[in-house]
């Protein structure tokens, strides 16, 4: 609970509209331009989400990799027919930014839909990465993406859509965005929000309106592959795996994202500045009190690490 109590002296008026705007610049301060997350050996255990220690990543590059999800047989909502070719979108979105993957027809990694026997549940998507030794040091050896076919899947940008799946409203699955998450994946990056980060980024664990990558992910990937320094700040301690065989890996749970947050955070900078507006007024025509008054603030909406969509 928040609460605002106001001097029992008379508010002097330039210092309340200054209070105000030292309100607005705080709260709107820029988030740390770095919060990417990635895997790390901590003796001999894989631990996920971390920013700070050596990342895991693959011993060469780029790595091949081959798309296995086929035609959708109609016209998604972004004109294209092919789920393969959003998949390349996807891919190609990440090598402008540090030419890694590079599609090949057999390829050991791949990206395809799940199997009558692989029962993912709420998740739209998992990506399992395997370990191996090289030169002393633990790497990545292979990866698999499986989205879940059971799940309602369309193409299309922007905003996330709701629609009618199997009984509930739910967000339509973009399967282009969901791709860009879980390459993040492929290629050593973790999710920031489970580190205890709060940054816009396609890696963060919940789909959202959030349909490009971001600075962030930018950032993460070039630092993993381009010896950059690491500017994350935080660590936190989460899922481990073996000292080698599979490991690691992530995918993306359907969520909102950050948007609702964002203009809860908005609305009550407006609403602290007009109750300090009000309180000047008010102040200016009566005489001091020995009372203090309280008003409660609207309490900020909280976010669940976990949501019912990506993995």
């Amino acid at each position: 609970m928040h609460t605002l109590a106001p001097p029992v002296l008379p508010v002097n008026p330039a210092r309340a509209i200054a209070c105000g705007l030292c309100l607005v610049c705080t709260t709107l301060a820029p988030l740390p331009s770095h919060a990417f997350t990635y895997d790390v050996l901590a003796g001999s255990v894989i631990v996920q989400h971390q920013s700070t220690g050596t990342p895991l990543v693959w011993p060469t590059t780029p790595m091949t990799i081959r798309l296995e999800l086929g035609d959708a047989g109609r016209v998604l909502r972004n004109g294209t027919t092919r789920w393969d070719d959003n998949a390349a979108s996807a891919l190609a979105e990440w090598t402008a930014v540090v030419p890694l993957l590079v599609q090949q027809s057999d390829a050991p990694n791949v990206v395809r839909w799940s199997g009558d026997n692989e029962h993912l549940g709420s998740l739209a998507a998992s990506t399992t990465k395997e370990y191996a030794r090289s030169n002393g040091l633990l790497v990545i050896v292979r990866a698999t993406t499986i989205l879940n076919a059971e799940l309602c899947w369309d193409a299309y940008n922007g905003p996330l859509q709701p629609v009618l799946c199997h009984g509930p409203l739910t967000p339509l699955l973009d399967v282009r965005r969901v791709l860009l998450h879980e390459l993040g994946h492929v290629m050593g990056l973790e999710h920031p929000d489970e580190g205890g980060q709060t940054v816009a980024a396609i890696m963060n664990h919940t789909t959202s309106d959030v349909d490009t990558l971001q600075a962030d992910d930018e950032a993460g990937i070039m630092a993993l592959y381009h010896q950059e320094p690491v500017a994350a700040q935080r660590q936190d301690v989460s899922a481990a795996a073996a000292d080698g065989g599979h490991g690691g890996g992530g995918g993306c749970a359907m969520g909102t994202g950050e948007s609702d947050v964002i203009l809860a955070l908005l609305a009550l900078v407006i609403f602290g500045y007009c109750l300090l507006s009000r309180l000047c007024s008010e102040e200016g025509n009566k005489q001091p009190s020995n009372q203090g008054v309280q008003e409660q603030l609207p309490e900020m909406p909280s976010k669940s690490s976990r949501s019912s969509m990506y993995g």
